[in-house]
């Protein structure tokens, strides 16, 4: 991915996390509906579903014990977009959880994407 495309993926991405208020009244069945409630959280005409997809191969994809099973488990028959859309929810979560570290957020994504380049 383009380094200055990342860079403005997030950037939208923080915009969104900061203009997020979690409602205590909305439970979501797992985090594929999650991932899909994300296209509601928008800085100006970007949601953060749409910047996670922007920037899918920047991310990291077993964050958590759900990722990781999710993955190991079904690992001879993947459904490759639930595993993507449980790996961008977990990375909006975790990214919501450090947003006061966003060198470090910036940093993982930046390292991941050379990586891969």
């Amino acid at each position: 991915m383009d380094e200055k495309a990342l860079q403005t993926d997030l950037q939208d991405l923080k915009a969104c996390l900061l203009n997020y208020k979690p409602d205590e009244k909305l439970y979501f069945l797992n985090k594929q509906s999650f991932y899909l409630y994300l296209d509601n959280i928008k800085t100006g005409n970007r949601s953060a579903k749409a910047i996670l997809d922007s920037m899918y191969g920047a991310i990291p994809l077993l964050l958590t014990q759900t990722s990781y099973d999710n993955f190991f488990n079904n690992i001879d028959d993947l459904d490759i977009d639930e595993f993507e859309s449980i790996s961008k929810a977990e990375f909006f979560e975790f990214a919501l959880k450090s947003i006061n570290n966003w060198n470090y957020i910036t940093r993982l994504c930046t390292d991941i994407n050379k990586y891969l380049d």
